[in-house]
């Protein structure tokens, strides 16, 4: 009769924990699943994972790099995202992305015709890449007052366009509508130079303080390699030597040249103070045979090499 009972007991144990394990597994199911992140998503996040410390670059191609994050945004523009073409445009700066028979400018002009505003912003008007009605051309000095210049300017000030808002600021009369426009042109500008939109970044390079064009460069080291290179020649003026190295060091991991030969050659004499024994000379070792004629300078030390590169 006890062996009966056990048995009972532990039947009724088996069958009351199996509802326990179904339901942990319906929960397990009816949590939400997360979305893959996207090509734009992937190449931003590669883009925050970009540091000044991958001291085993340039000497390897090991670490995260912008040159990912520029394959990414490209390969999502191609798919039609409006905002990667802009960025690849930005990630791919000194290679011949300024042609503008260059796929990628395609598309941007494509999407600025088609009445994306913020294409038409990512537009660098000083190389002729926006099309002479697009949207913007009042900013761009492309209208006249005979054709209502002021009345286009003020819409597309409106409708987002930072070099509109700051044209029509000097031609106002009142310093109030002037002061307001102004400062909508700037944040305009400051909100799009964040995103890579390189003509926004050239309203604040052109328009702006030197503090200005300090945070311009900031914004668009982010994007490129270049940009890094003017963050730290801005510190080095300011005498943040420390913080300077760093930008350097950003650009020259990410692969300019010139910013290599630069801390070589700083290193090397003393200027800035090497994050590892040995970095300086082993950097001029690296670039200096190849390099050009206005960075063979920074080759001192190295008279075989720069004798070669003359």
């Amino acid at each position: 009769m006890r062996f009966g009972v056990v048995a009972f007991v532990v039947l009724c144990a088996c069958r009351s924990a199996a509802p326990t394990s179904l339901s942990r597994d319906a929960t397990n199911e009816d949590r939400p699943q997360k979305k893959p992140l996207s090509l734009t998503d992937r190449a931003e996040a590669i883009l925050d994972r970009v540091t000044s410390d991958q001291y085993e670059r340039p000497f390897t191609r090991q670490g995260w790099s912008i040159e990912m994050a520029a394959n990414l945004f490209e390969e999502a523009c191609k798919n039609g995202d409006a905002p990667a073409c802009w960025k690849a445009h930005a990630t791919t700066l000194s290679g011949d992305v300024f042609d503008n028979r260059h796929p990628i400018l395609n598309e941007i002009r494509r999407h600025c015709l088609a009445g994306h505003v913020s294409s038409c912003a990512a537009l660098h008007d000083r190389r002729k890449q926006l099309p002479a009605m697009a949207p913007g051309a009042a900013g761009r000095l492309r209208c006249t007052l005979e054709f209502g210049c002021d009345e286009l300017a003020i819409k597309e000030c409106t409708a987002g366009f930072a070099a509109s808002c700051l044209q029509q600021a000097e031609r106002v009369s009142s310093p109030k509508d002037a002061t307001q426009l102004r400062s909508r042109g700037f944040r305009l500008a400051r909100e799009g130079c964040t995103q890579g939109m390189l003509q926004a970044c050239s309203v604040l390079h052109v328009n702006g303080t030197d503090d200005d064009k300090l945070d311009m460069f900031r914004m668009m080291c982010r994007y490129d390699a270049g940009h890094c290179h003017e963050v730290g020649n801005g510190l080095i003026d300011r005498g943040e030597r420390e913080a300077a190295r760093d930008a350097f060091e950003k650009a020259c991991q990410q692969g300019s040249d010139l910013s290599c030969l630069y801390l070589g050659y700083s290193y090397v004499n003393g200027r800035l103070l090497e994050p590892v024994a040995g970095r300086g000379h082993a950097l001029l070792a690296l670039k200096c045979p190849a390099a050009k004629p206005r960075e063979v300078d920074f080759c001192d030390g190295y008279p075989q090499r720069k004798a070669a590169a003359r």
